[in-house]
């Protein structure tokens, strides 16, 4: 049985409203056997110092923090997953724990070609990494990312570093990548790069799960989908808006829809989402953080 771990980079004064304790309850409800660490306002200060490339006027650090937090977890476990701390686990993580491929990804984009109401996010895709673009249905985004290889955490931050080392501060200045600019784009071509790692997007089309922002839709809101979100059988589902198949639905993740302003009016985030799901689905997600 492999050793796993989850890391979520959350300051303390984001952890006040995102509440990434919920979140550990969440996950170790379905996966007791799972470390859970949170990379708070010390820990954070901790790695800038110890990565002064971190510190520079020019780099804007929050940019590149997502495998920073996941480093001093690296050698000691078997797979290792980055969650954002405005994540909700409300499902088993089986589909990604059982899989033997070196990079799993979550889509970034929905069954409409959107990301939520809005244009879909793609990118071109720069040698040496590969070539063309990196479109609708292969974009992944980075509020879930999960490796069974540990040189892929180092070969991450490398690539980070190089690309932060680039800009001064308004624009990035290499020019032969100039729509590279943050670690969404870094994961994007780290995992999609020819003769690189295995990998695996766990929630494309047919996988009968979501685990991320593929389950946002809605004519003027992100998240009018998580309405129809629902309890069978003891999970969570929410039906596919195309084909009507039922999809078990791991996570959710609000992805900057809940702004700070708008959850701090709640007091936290689990009030937010509340508000907006069906009386069963948030009775659920409150029999295990508790309220």
């Amino acid at each position: 049985m492999k050793k796993i771990a989850i890391s979520t980079w959350c300051t303390d004064d984001y952890a006040v409203h995102l509440r990434p304790d919920k979140l550990k309850k969440l996950v170790n409800h379905f996966h007791p056997e799972i470390d859970f660490h949170i990379v708070d306002t010390k820990q954070t200060e901790e790695i800038k110092k110890s990565n002064p490339w971190m510190l520079e006027d020019t780099v804007r650090y929050p940019d590149w923090m997502m495998v920073m937090s996941c480093l001093p977890f690296v050698e000691d476990y078997d797979m290792l997953i980055h969650m954002d701390a405005d994540s909700f686990c409300i499902g088993s993580l089986d589909k990604v724990i059982e899989s033997d491929k070196e990079l799993i990804g979550v889509r970034n984009n929905n069954f409409f070609g959107k990301a939520g109401s809005a244009q879909p996010c793609v990118s071109p895709f720069y040698e040496p990494y590969g070539s063309g673009q990196i479109g609708v249905t292969d974009f992944i985004n980075a509020g879930f990312v999960a490796s069974n290889d540990k040189q892929f955490w180092y070969e991450w931050r490398d690539f980070n570093k190089f690309v932060a080392e680039q800009s001064d501060g308004r624009v990035f200045n290499y020019q032969p990548w100039p729509m590279i600019r943050n670690e969404q784009d870094t994961w994007n071509h780290i995992f999609h790069g020819r003769d690189k790692y295995t990998s695996e997007i766990i929630d494309q089309d047919g996988s009968g799960v979501t685990y991320g922002i593929i389950n946002q839709w809605g004519d003027k809101d992100h998240c009018e989908s998580w309405k129809k979100l629902y309890m069978k059988d003891g999970m969570v589902y929410l039906d596919h808006p195309i084909t009507g198949e039922p999809l078990r639905t791991s996570v959710l993740h609000a992805a900057g829809v809940g702004t700070m302003e708008t959850i701090k009016d709640y007091g936290d985030q689990y009030q937010w989402l509340y508000g907006m799901i069906s009386d069963e689905v948030a009775d659920h997600i409150r029999s295990i953080v508790g309220d």
